[in-house]
């Protein structure tokens, strides 16, 4: 039992992950599949029952057709058997109606009373006639029905399972004169029947299978595109993250030398000129407060020169990375910054940890500089197939559009198959929340 349950499990898990590699399109061809298959289904019962009331109904036509000519010919009984030619009735009735399928043929009068049957018994009786024939004697609309041969009512049909088909004979009034009954074996209706909707289900069937052939070709073919440019994607957001990580080394070390350098040069020698000054010069206090804004402005640089340098080492993988942020964001600002990990015991691959990582400093430095906000806290769990990290602050919100940082960040994530939502309210701080494939999912 729990083979089979554990095999569902990975079977939909499966189709969950089929269903969001098929994209809109390939989504929207399966439904339409999927619909058309049910029509298909739905009208293949209709055109069914309609082939088999259609056989019947050519069926009827067809004895419509002989009756009348019968009764044209003055053949048919519409009164006392006396004024009647049986002979000449029964030798059209072995000519045009019995021998074949048809094994029965009598009528009725009005009353039902038998005027003739081909096998000569029983005329001039009453019998309790069967609804349908009822029916056709007083609508004067030809009936069908499935004779049933137990009845005690009605002369003896041999066992045999017969189709009924009632044909009322009118007279110049348009009144009902007599009722032509004509039975055939139901064996044989059936067979025609069942050949009829086997020949309908053929058509459906194949043409279903043609569409899912190339509904399937195609799907096949969205989810290889889709994974093939996935995969690409990937790949450019390695290599463009690694570009980036170089790059923002080399502005560090720039940024380090050329100004933070100076700016101790200046720092010295302000401090000179300040000593070579009596305790009482005017220009020492200005001086001073001159070294005093040095020391600011180092400060702040070196602190953005550390959050700068900060980036995603794929080899410690994303719990590290996201620890070693929040550590440097209390070290570096006032920022109460709470971490949630625990739940990751998942990690992402490398490229799209770093789109997660990524997106956790967009939002961070979101909340440091622009919201204002006294507390951050970042949490990251794994499902059963993404990893999903949110990070929330208290700050003022987001007043407009979001910005050109989570528009690219957003961007990269979706590039491999994640996604970014941002939650903002006026004052009530903003939820980012953004998720990736897991390691195993995004594997090609």
């Amino acid at each position: 039992m729990t083979t089979v349950g554990s095999g569902l499990r990975r079977g939909a898990r499966a189709a969950g992950e089929l269903w969001k590699e098929l994209g809109g399109f390939g989504r929207v061809a399966l439904v339409g599949m999927a619909l058309s298959v049910i029509a298909a289904i739905v009208l293949g019962f209709v055109m069914s029952a309609a082939a088999g009331r259609h056989l019947l109904q050519v069926e009827m036509e067809t004895y419509q057709s002989t009756v009348g000519e019968m009764h044209r010919r003055g053949l048919v009984p519409t009164g006392g058997l006396q004024s009647q030619r049986p002979a000449d009735l029964d030798d059209a009735v072995r000519l045009y109606l019995l021998g074949g399928q048809t094994v029965r043929v009598r009528v009725w009068s009005p009353q039902a009373v038998l005027l003739y049957s081909d096998a000569g018994e029983q005329i001039g009786e009453s019998f309790r006639l069967p609804g349908p024939a009822a029916a056709a004697l007083a609508t004067g609309e030809p009936q069908i029905d499935r004779a049933d041969p137990s009845d005690p009512d009605l002369p003896e049909a041999g066992g045999e399972r017969l189709m009924e088909f009632y044909v009322p004979v009118l007279d110049p009034n348009g009144e009902v004169a007599s009722l032509v009954e004509i039975a055939r074996r139901a064996e044989l209706v059936e067979r025609e029947a069942r050949q009829a909707r086997t020949g309908v289900w053929l058509m459906i069937g194949s043409g279903l299978g043609a569409l899912s052939v190339f509904v399937g070709s195609l799907a096949i073919a969205t989810v290889r595109t889709t994974s093939r440019r996935r995969r690409q994607a990937e790949q450019l957001l390695g290599d463009l993250l690694t570009g980036q990580d170089e790059e923002r080394t080399r502005v560090v070390g720039a940024l380090h030398d050329d100004i933070g350098q100076p700016l101790y040069r200046v720092l010295f020698g302000l401090q000179g000129s300040q000593a070579r000054l009596g305790e009482d010069h005017p220009v020492r206090a200005e001086l001073q407060y001159c070294q005093d804004l040095l020391r600011d402005v180092d400060a702040s640089l070196r602190s953005e020169l550390r959050l700068l340098r900060h980036g995603y080492a794929a080899d410690l993988g994303l719990k590290a990375a996201l620890e070693e942020l929040a550590a440097a964001n209390r070290r570096e600002t006032t920022l109460t910054v709470g971490l949630d990990v625990g739940s990751l015991d998942r990690e992402p691959g490398p490229v799209a940890g770093a789109a997660l990582f990524r997106a956790a400093q967009e939002a961070v430095t979101n909340a440091r500089k622009h919201a204002r906000a006294t507390v951050v806290r970042i949490t990251a769990h794994a499902d059963r197939s993404r990893v999903v990290l949110e990070i929330e602050d208290d700050g003022i919100g987001i007043g407009g559009p979001v910005g050109l940082g989570l528009t690219v960040t957003r961007e990269r994530l979706e590039a491999i198959g994640g996604g970014l939502t941002v939650r903002s309210h006026r004052h009530r701080g903003t939820v980012l929340r953004a998720w990736v494939p897991s390691a195993e999912e995004a594997a090609p």
